[in-house]
């Protein structure tokens, strides 16, 4: 399949084939990350802790807590008679070892500069409400987060300071003009939805090769996905996507709807780490609300930048960034980790003052 599993070499994994594609048992994975091998499936669900890992998976989902935090696999958990539980041997390189074990990732590279993107502008409005719009509020965001980052001595850039249209394809652009100064490239976003109850935080890294997207069909067929090309920094890219997603999601009082797989324009045209941020629905009532105070802006500035330097420390000494369950022990509001609820209770989100 084009990739190789650096937790073990690839002859010592039970490795069975399913309609051409490459699973591997759980009780294989578990045993690696020092988990209970042994383990019961409980409506579906199994649930496996063990020193300071958990992992959560549900059979023909692919729904996945690791640490705490939503994750979306690229393909359904399986269920075998000889093996039980089996997952796509790309989910376990892609998406599994590198959230479990960031300090493992090859050739990250120091962090000097972060290109900052404000989504939106001028003519596209992106979503709005009728508390504001998605432009402004994007715009606001990344402003506060450049003075976050010059302070701390980053070097920024920004792809607009402004109320000014810009083509996709001109942001990534910019980016790449940084990717030999150490640069990474962080798009702030707010969603949109005509489920006016549709509310939470999600975080979008690139969609590494021989992998679908979290919102493709889930009809597409092996060979569409074969074709679609990743890029050599999608692994550093899904690093710092988790880095500011822990942060985010951990400090907040939203809901994690988590850390995706996209093939966005600005994600699969920027040759250097990118992620795209959708940091809450302007269309629900409440969420949007809060969007549209300063203050809890602010508070969103601070937790993309706690990420983004939790990921230059992962570069730079290998420390691994810190948890969801590290920055939620400090809020004052308890929010359940794995909370489905579609609306939020009005407790859950506080609203700060002006």
């Amino acid at each position: 399949m084009g990739v190789m599993l650096h937790v073990l070499p690839v002859g010592a994994w039970q490795i069975q084939k399913i309609n051409g594609q490459e699973y591997l048992p759980l009780t294989e994975i578990a045993r690696f990350y020092k988990l209970p091998s042994e383990f019961k499936v409980d409506d579906n669900r199994i649930n496996l802790e063990g020193g300071k890992i958990s992992m959560e998976v549900q059979i023909n989902s692919r729904e996945l807590f690791l640490n705490g935090a939503r994750h979306w696999l690229a393909y359904p958990v399986l269920e075998s008679e000889k093996f039980g539980a089996l997952i796509h041997r790309l989910d376990l390189a892609k998406s599994i070892e590198p959230a479990l074990r960031p300090q493992m990732i090859k050739n990250l590279a120091p962090v000097k500069t972060v290109v900052i993107d404000a989504g939106h502008g001028g003519q596209e409005n992106g979503a709005g409400s009728v508390h504001g719009l998605e432009k402004d509020f994007a715009l606001d965001v990344a402003l506060r987060l450049r003075t976050l980052l010059d302070s701390a001595g980053y070097n920024t850039v920004m792809t607009r300071d402004r109320d000014v249209s810009m083509e996709l394809q001109e942001r990534a652009a910019i980016a790449n003009r940084y990717k030999d100064q150490n640069a990474i490239f962080v798009s702030i976003h707010f969603n949109g939805a005509a489920n006016t109850s549709a509310w939470g935080a999600e975080i979008f890294s690139l969609t590494p090769r021989g992998m679908p997207s979290t919102n493709d069909d889930e009809g597409l067929q092996p060979h569409h996905v074969a074709a679609r090309n990743g890029t050599k920094i999608e692994d550093a890219s899904f690093a710092l996507s988790s880095a500011i997603h822990h942060s985010v999601a951990g400090n907040l009082s939203q809901f994690d709807r988590g850390i995706k797989r996209a093939r966005f324009a600005v994600l699969h045209l920027t040759e250097i780490p990118a992620v795209l941020i959708e940091a809450g629905f302007l269309t629900n009532p409440l969420e949007g609300r809060m969007i549209a105070t300063p203050a809890w802006r602010a508070k969103l500035a601070t937790s993309i930048f706690q990420g983004i330097d939790g990921y230059k420390m992962l570069a730079e000494r290998g420390q691994s960034p810190k948890l969801m369950a590290d920055y939620r022990r400090k809020l004052p509001t308890k929010v359940g980790l794995r909370d489905t609820v579609t609306a939020p209770p009005a407790a859950m989100i506080p609203m700060p003052s002006n």
